[in-house]
């Protein structure tokens, strides 16, 4: 299996060769990592950061890419120049979470060396944060929010309206929102299951304008079935 070798930022690839290793759980360490956790948004975004890591790493994608041959010194390496690219220090901690939890799939499958596992796991979070993107919208930008989406016609107008009440009055992620059944609605409550990062559920209570808006686009649009 080809060694790992750090790629200096904006070098192409286009010397590397794919490998002859095929993308399975029970060989591939990060396919066995991916697997293990717990939403389908979690191994959608672990996925991407691997794949960004092999490519650093001279592999075409993380399924060809040599994990089993990381060292703790490649990934205090991949962390400096992540660093340096501008990535803030959440976005650190979830590739060095990412690489971490491949390293201990490679330890359990007898890939790696425990003392090497220990090794990579021991290299610490980085601290920091950054202020928070967004703001607080103003009533008058709500109001002509739900102006301009009432003006229109057909029926994305009651589905515009239900969505931005949901999403304004529950302070609901855009994935929660658009992963939402009719099976989460709570009518007589006036409340939503959400399913939300982390696989957990929480309850959420809308309020009546809220629920009008969303019963609108159910009778009169989307019809009252499952899904």
């Amino acid at each position: 299996m080809r060694k790992i070798e750090i790629i200096p930022p904006g070098q192409t690839l286009s010397h590397t060769r794919p490998g002859a290793e095929d993308w399975h759980p029970e060989t591939n360490p990060a396919a066995s990592y991916l697997l293990s956790l717990p939403s389908r948004h979690s191994r959608r975004t672990m996925r991407s950061l691997l794949n960004q890591a092999a490519r650093r790493f001279g592999a075409p994608d993380l399924e060809r890419c040599p994990w089993t041959d990381m060292r703790r010194s490649h990934v205090d390496l991949l962390l400096g120049l992540l660093d340096q690219d501008g990535k803030t220090p959440a976005t650190l901690n979830s590739y060095l979470a990412a690489l971490k939890g491949v390293a201990r799939a490679a330890m359990m499958m007898g890939q790696l060396d425990p003392l090497e596992y220990e090794r990579i796991k021991a290299v610490k979070p980085r601290r920091g944060s950054r202020t928070a993107k967004g703001r607080m919208l103003q009533t008058s930008e709500i109001e002509a929010a739900i102006g301009a989406m009432a003006a229109t016609e057909g029926p994305q107008k009651a589905r515009n309206l239900a969505l931005f009440a949901v999403l304004l009055s529950g302070g609901l992620r855009r994935t929660e929102a658009s992963s939402l059944n009719w099976e989460q609605i709570d009518w007589q409550d006036g409340s939503l299951k959400v399913l939300g990062k982390g696989n957990k559920e929480r309850i959420v209570y809308l309020p009546e304008k809220a629920m009008a808006y969303l019963k609108i686009w159910i009778e009169d649009v989307r019809g009252a079935y499952p899904g």
